[in-house]
């Protein structure tokens, strides 16, 4: 982490999103935050608290290139990628960091030191509501991404059933019917075989289109 409470990727990404190294990911500082908040809680380190506040700081200040500004709101971006990638799991596990350092406890009300981060997540959640229907396909699937791929990006069966997790989980930090019935929408789609089948061919079609290791110019 340096001096920004930024964690570099250190290697490029040539696949899917063209990412040169060094890179930084909204998911990475979601994750340390949380990590960093139960260790201080864990060893009664508080040194480990401030350092979390440090990590979620790119997640709140708009000039960081972790954060894409929507007429909807703002969008965490687990690759920074131009345009704007808006990975749904890596969105909703940044909240998460957003969501531990406000709430170390697990609820009530903000620490001092989170209060921006509360603020963050709250406008966070209300963004993710309101574009949540651009990650459904016409089949009822879900979309791994909103990048201006050749194909649509459709998530695979894993990705799929993890957007379900995600969403029940933060439906408990977040309560909205909208992420609990989009859940079961897609647990729903997730059961068919059907639909799985055709998710599986979408997505090995994208690869053939979008081969994963070839560099993108």
């Amino acid at each position: 982490m340096d001096d920004g409470g930024l964690i570099a990727c250190r290697f490029p990404m040539p696949h899917t999103f063209p990412l040169a190294a060094p890179w930084h990911s909204s998911l990475a500082q979601g994750e340390a935050a949380s990590l960093l908040v139960r260790a201080a809680t864990a060893l009664g380190r508080l040194e480990l608290a401030d350092l979390a506040v440090r990590a979620v700081s790119s997640l709140i200040e708009s000039d960081s290139g972790l954060i894409a500004v929507t007429p909807d709101g703002p969008v965490l971006q687990e690759y920074p990628s131009t345009p704007p990638a808006h990975v749904l799991n890596g969105w909703i596990t940044s909240l998460w960091g957003l969501y531990d350092v406000a709430f170390p406890a697990g609820g009530g009300e903000p620490t001092a030191a989170g209060a921006a981060a509360a603020e963050a997540f709250e406008a966070g959640v209300a963004t993710l509501a309101a574009r949540l229907d651009l990650y459904r396909t016409p089949i009822g699937w879900s979309r791994y991404d909103l990048y201006p791929h050749p194909l649509t990006n459709v998530a695979s069966p894993f990705y799929h059933r993890l957007h379900v997790g995600h969403l029940r989980r933060l439906s408990t930090l977040a309560p909205n019917e909208l992420f609990t019935q989009t859940a079961d929408d897609w647990a729903r789609s997730g059961s068919n075989a059907v639909l799985r089948s055709f998710a599986v061919s979408r997505k090995v079609l994208f690869r053939f289109v979008r081969p994963r290791w070839r560099r993108i110019d």
